[in-house]
């Protein structure tokens, strides 16, 4: 019988169970918190093979640091209990949320593919295959975000690594029904491939509504022959052109990577429609094209008909005064132009020596719809009122100011030569600090004004090219600059003083926050063009971009 304390964690309630483990809903009474942990079964536990294979999950998930994946916060290796606790996510699996809702939406695909398809591909940089992509691999919270679980079977693809071998070469692994044809053929050198072909059959069942083979019906050596030799069911949707390409029979006709595959996703539009009209309660983002003067000449009559109906007489007094109201409107012009605290440049719309923090630094500011930002990340070691920020290097000293909710900041890796480029990265609670983190007549964005910033830009699939810079990014995963904002892959420092990121990844705090421990940020990736909204722990440090008042 499970005792009811594991360490400081008390269990609470089973979440669910598969062959080897269990997962319970506990609570951490160390910070006041719900956690998930998977337990070991105890007649496993004493199975080396069984047991080095768990707590290699629980390493693998340990090393991810995306806000699409599971985060594992603690490891237990104690005798016969052993246990990893990770992060409580409320919300059901993708298998339970396609069973509910049966076909999903063109919309709804797109946007929780795209984040499943983030997470693997993140997945893969570690040098790792997941190997067991399906629908009840993945989380979804109730407001849409995903977040990828379960590295059971994962198989690191570096030969360099001691664990490379550790989940054996030639063994069958996975879920049946998910599998690639070379996972069926037991092929030694299982790739990042194989991956995105299961990614390819959960498509399909997201657009179907129903899985590719009914188990209940076919035998195992039938299925596996299926999988090997017939191509899946036409959805005669727009979706059989990605399907069939992630789902080829032969690894080197599938996406190269999920990259591929998500360019694919975003440029694969049904309907394209241009909005010509504006809610302002929805800000919704206009593109007015103003008519062409014809060129034909007018009849003589319209010429007429245009003609002011004011007399020579009337036209006459009315000039005396035109000179004089000429001079006064050039004064004033000339009177803002040279008094004016901000200089613009008409031609790009960019404020010069605008800004300045207390500290002196001077920050380029751009105009992009009705709101002027900063171009440039927040560089600042105090407050409005001259209190010092505190600066944090080690993870020991990072992970305690958050657990004691104390503002914080640090350099990327805590190394100044970063500052120039990306500014200082900090924890949200020197974001919301009272004394203000913002140059004087700013403030950090909230969660709103950044949903106007990118829905002024196209919305969140189309916003985040136009936010990135044209250099900077890995792997050619620039942007076009189209907004000037010029967005800048500086990482981030998660919530035990580990760095990652930097050069893939732009996080920028929001003001906003989602619960007691969660705060809204906004993340630019330079796999893709979009601009993800979503939440994490307030002892994250991201960037920070300021909006004038």
């Amino acid at each position: 019988m499970l005792s009811q304390y594991i360490q400081n964690y008390k269990i609470t309630s089973l979440l669910g169970e598969g062959g080897m483990a269990k997962v319970y809903l506990a609570h951490d009474s160390k910070f006041d918190t719900n956690v998930a942990i998977k337990l070991l079964n105890k007649e496993y536990t004493l199975n080396e093979n069984i047991r080095k294979r768990f707590l290699a999950e629980a390493k693998s998930m340990f090393r991810m640091s995306h806000p699409n994946i599971i985060k594992v916060t603690d490891l237990i290796d104690e005798g016969d209990t052993v246990a990893f606790v990770m992060e409580y996510i409320q919300g059901e699996t993708l298998k339970e949320y396609i069973e509910r809702k049966r076909k999903l939406s063109d919309d709804e695909i797109k946007s929780i593919f795209s984040q499943m398809l983030d997470a693997v591909g993140y997945v893969h940089e570690q040098n790792l295959v997941h190997r067991d992509i399906k629908p009840s691999n993945f989380m979804i919270s109730p407001k849409g975000n995903i977040k990828l679980m379960d590295f059971g079977i994962a198989k690191t693809t570096d030969p360099t690594s001691a664990e490379y071998t550790q989940t054996g070469t030639g063994v069958q692994m996975g879920t049946p029904m998910y599998m690639s044809p070379e996972q069926v053929r037991n092929i030694k050198e299982v790739t990042k491939s194989s991956d995105i072909y299961s990614l390819g059959v959960v498509l399909w069942q997201m657009v179907t509504g129903t899985k590719p083979y009914d188990t209940k019906t076919i035998s195992s050596f039938d299925l596996q022959t299926k999988i090997v030799t017939e191509k899946l069911p036409l959805t005669y949707t727009f979706w059989d052109g990605i399907i069939e390409k992630a789902t080829q029979k032969e690894v080197g006709q599938r996406f190269l990577d999920c990259a591929s595959f998500s360019e694919n996703i975003k440029g694969n539009n049904s309907k394209v429609t241009k909005t010509i009209d504006v809610d302002t309660n929805e800000h919704t983002v206009i593109e007015q094209v103003k008519p062409k003067e014809s060129n034909i000449p007018k009849k003589e009559e319209e010429i007429k008909a245009t003609k002011s109906p004011i007399t020579e007489n009337t036209r006459s007094k009315k000039s005396k005064w035109v000179i004089p109201v000429a001079i006064c409107v050039l004064g004033l012009i000339l009177f803002i132009f040279y008094f004016s605290k901000d200089k613009v440049d008409d031609k790009n719309q960019e404020f010069t020596k605008s800004v300045t923090d207390i500290d002196g630094n001077f920050y380029k500011t751009v105009v992009i719809g009705k709101q002027t930002w900063m171009k440039e990340n927040l560089n600042v070691s105090r407050f409005r009122n001259g209190d010092l920020i505190p600066e944090v290097k080690t993870d020991e000293e990072w992970e305690k100011a958050g657990e004691m909710k104390q503002p914080a900041w640090c350099y990327y890796n805590n190394d100044p030569k970063n500052e120039k480029k990306y500014g200082k990265l900090y924890n949200w609670y020197a974001v919301k600090d009272s004394r203000g983190i913002a140059p004087e007549g700013y403030h950090v964005p909230k969660v709103n004004e950044w949903a106007i910033l990118i829905n002024f830009l196209g919305g969140e699939k189309d916003a985040g090219n136009k936010l990135k810079s044209k250099t900077g990014w890995l792997n050619n995963g620039n942007g076009s600059d189209e907004s000037r904002f010029t967005g800048l892959p500086g990482g981030y420092r998660g919530d035990n003083g580990y760095y990652d990121g930097i050069g893939y990844h732009g996080y920028w705090w929001s003001s906003s926050e989602d619960s007691a421990d969660y705060a809204w940020y906004r993340d630019l990736y330079y796999g893709y063009g979009n601009a993800y909204r979503s939440s994490l722990g307030k002892n994250f440090g991201f960037s920070v971009r300021c909006l004038r008042d």
